[in-house]
């Protein structure tokens, strides 16, 4: 189970747990001890978290900490005590269940008890969050995660199933849009993952498609970005035979993300397709393509 889940661990919770006032108290502190807990310095993160538990007086920082606490207990690959992070978990919820931190707490005690077979249960937890506190972001983690634990293989009618599920659940969260996208994005191209290995190309382009509409620079790393479209103009040219399509989301790759190491690729095929031209991407300015390497793409242009 844990090594079915672990990529949305590293690929999601940063995105939840990145200190904001909904979550977070007023120490600067914390934000450090997340940042390391993000780059996967954990050793680093649970001593931060541990000298705020320590010093701070504020009870809402020390609170978090021992969040941050159970977290690297849980997720570090070196020494991992799932023991003791569902123990501080239970805790934090008796504390207090219905705010961010508790209600965090209850979703990742769920995915312990996943990861030790106690699917049902976690089930139940995992069901409580989501239909009880839609409007949060937690919802919609707990959401990811309850889908992933109950998965098969790819291709399985299992994790089709959770898919669908997945989609229905979803219809409570609040609409998501660029500014504020939620989680949806990752749900999307969950999604588009599971169709693709079903060879449901349609389907995974659509669902590609929705997380490529949602995600920006804002909101969205510079390489899930350029993945997405890159992923849907090879799904319209190579599965699809949709040129047009292919053509607009190379375009889109190299635009929206121009330093993405498939730039010249994607420079190319757009060229091919007839979705970009010479002069739009002179404009750009991009470093290494020379005119002569433009001329290779292009043609040369005669008088």
């Amino acid at each position: 189970m844990r090594a079915k889940l672990k990529w949305w661990v590293y690929a999601g919770i940063f995105l939840l747990l990145r200190p904001s006032p909904a979550l977070s108290a007023e120490d600067p502190s914390l934000e450090g001890g997340w940042q390391e807990y993000q780059f996967q310095s954990f050793k680093e993160a649970a001593r931060r978290f541990d000298e705020i538990e320590e010093t701070t007086p504020d009870a809402a920082a020390r609170r978090e900490a021992r969040l941050g606490q159970a977290m690297t207990a849980q997720f570090r690959e070196s020494g991992r005590d799932p023991k003791a992070a569902g123990k501080t978990y239970q805790q934090l919820e008796e504390g207090d269940a219905s705010d961010a931190v508790g209600l965090l707490a209850r979703s990742m005690r769920a995915e312990l008890l996943a990861e030790a077979g106690d699917l049902d249960d976690a089930n139940r937890i995992w069901d409580e969050v989501i239909t009880g506190h839609p409007d949060t972001l937690i919802a919609q983690d707990a959401l990811l995660r309850r889908t992933l634990a109950n998965m098969g293989p790819m291709v399985s009618d299992q994790t089709l199933e959770a898919v669908h599920l997945m989609a229905r659940r979803r219809e409570r969260f609040p609409a998501p849009t660029r500014e504020h996208p939620g989680l949806a994005p990752v749900m999307d191209a969950f999604a588009g993952e599971v169709y693709f290995w079903r060879e449901e190309y349609g389907k995974a382009r659509e669902a590609f498609i929705r997380s490529a509409e949602l995600r920006t620079l804002k909101t969205a790393s510079y390489h899930s970005v350029a993945n997405t479209n890159m992923r849907i103009a090879r799904i319209s040219e190579v599965k699809l035979d949709d040129p047009k399509t292919a053509g607009r989301y190379y375009r889109r790759l190299l635009i929206d993300t121009p330093n993405d190491p498939r730039m010249y690729y994607a420079m190319e095929r757009a060229a091919d397709l007839g979705s970009v031209t010479r002069a739009e991407v002179e404009a750009m300015e991009l470093a290494g393509f020379t005119p002569e390497l433009l001329d290779s793409v292009f043609g040369v242009e005669t008088p």
